[in-house]
């Protein structure tokens, strides 16, 4: 996609949580590269690699928490360096097809069983709420009804680790100092992962 250019897909959290295979249960260890499996059909595996995007396709990898990339921008090449990543099933399907790899090692990974359909009657509910307040023009219930459809999915993926910003008022204006970070127990951040992963794979 060039510069400048947005590609946006309509309701495309809810539609991936409405279609696609997601996560369930209790994740199984493996050490080594993922081995076929038709119970345990998702995966996410730990990766160090060196790669470079073929010729005509899409970059479709950002290297999060390593000091020699920028987090946001989207990869053509790992330069002369080794990368660790840890990718979704079907992130690592996509990353095959549009880079050559090199000296790739499997290093270990999680695997799940898969449903579709976890959410469908959530979906069915908001899509409802979502058609027919724009058929009577109550906006708000609209716009609540979006929410409820996209902001679900975070729901699963929130950062265990929390630190809430307090406050304060110094010499007629609100500043904002960090708290005492905070655990509080994940939802199931499998969900949250192979989301955002199939909603790139549709993109």
């Amino acid at each position: 996609i060039g510069e400048g250019i947005v590609f946006d897909v309509n309701s495309l959290y809810p539609s991936v949580m409405y279609y696609s295979p997601l996560p369930y249960g209790d994740g199984v260890y493996f050490e080594g590269k993922y081995e076929k499996d038709e119970l345990y059909n998702l995966y996410v595996q730990m990766i160090t690699c060196q790669f470079e995007l073929k010729e005509g396709y899409i970059p479709t990898i950002q290297l999060k928490n390593n000091l020699s990339f920028i987090p946001t921008e989207y990869l053509t090449s790992s330069g002369d360096e080794e990368v660790t990543m840890c990718l979704t099933s079907v992130d690592l399907e996509l990353f095959l097809e549009h880079y050559d790899v090199y000296n790739i090692e499997y290093h270990s990974g999680w695997k799940f069983k898969s449903t579709t359909g976890l959410f469908k009657d959530y979906i069915d509910k908001w899509v409802k709420v979502k058609n027919e307040s724009t058929l009577n023009g109550n906006k708000a219930m609209r716009t609540l009804a979006k929410l409820m459809l996209n902001a679900l999915y975070g729901k699963f993926a929130l950062n265990p680790n929390v630190c809430s910003k307090i406050p304060y008022y110094d010499e007629g204006v609100v500043k904002y100092t960090k708290g005492t970070p905070e655990t509080r127990d994940p939802i199931y951040i499998p969900v949250g992962a192979f989301v955002t992963a199939w909603a790139r794979y549709k993109t």
